[in-house]
């Protein structure tokens, strides 16, 4: 089977998305280590498998699905959850620095609404992109949005935050 990216558009799509990919791993395990782990057992698979790509438009999609995968085993290998601490939260908040607060609240959101805010707001992907990348509905991805805007805006009015 010919593969509809070749090795080279591979590298370049990489290292135009290697921030995203981490940030976007990050915003999955709250670990630096761990999502450094996945982004680069992400680029290994997306090698491996660069064949299965069906469209090159979905390129991006396409890889940001395998960063999700990883960080999912990552997920499913831990026994317990491990809390935010407070170093984690300073270094997330320096991907942008008009950012820095809000980013501090995705990162304090369960796994399930941080991905979808993350995916939706910082990285610009569609609803249905987000779906797709995640496995789950575009219904699924709506409802997850709602609830994670409304936590935002719930968490910043608690901390004195006021928007219209």
């Amino acid at each position: 089977m010919e593969a509809i990216i070749t090795e080279d558009e591979l590298t370049n799509l990489i290292q135009e998305n290697r921030k995203e990919m981490y940030y976007f791993a990050m915003s999955m395990l709250n670990n630096p280590t761990e999502a450094q782990d996945t982004v680069g057992e992400a680029v290994l698979k997306a090698f491996e498998r660069r064949y299965q790509l069906c469209k090159r438009e979905s390129a991006k999609a396409w890889i940001m699905q395998i960063v999700a995968n990883e960080a999912k085993k990552i997920l499913r290998h831990r026994k317990r959850t491990v809390p935010l601490e407070e170093e984690m939260l300073e270094k997330a908040g320096e991907r942008k620095d008009s950012y820095d607060d809000i980013w501090n609240y995705i990162l304090a959101l369960p796994l399930l609404f941080r991905s979808v805010i993350v995916l939706y707001y910082f990285e610009q992907f569609s609803v249905e992109e987000i779906g797709k990348i995640l496995g789950i509905s575009t219904g699924t991805v709506k409802s997850r949005l709602s609830r994670s805007r409304e936590k935002l805006a719930y968490m910043m009015q608690e901390e004195g935050y006021f928007y219209e």
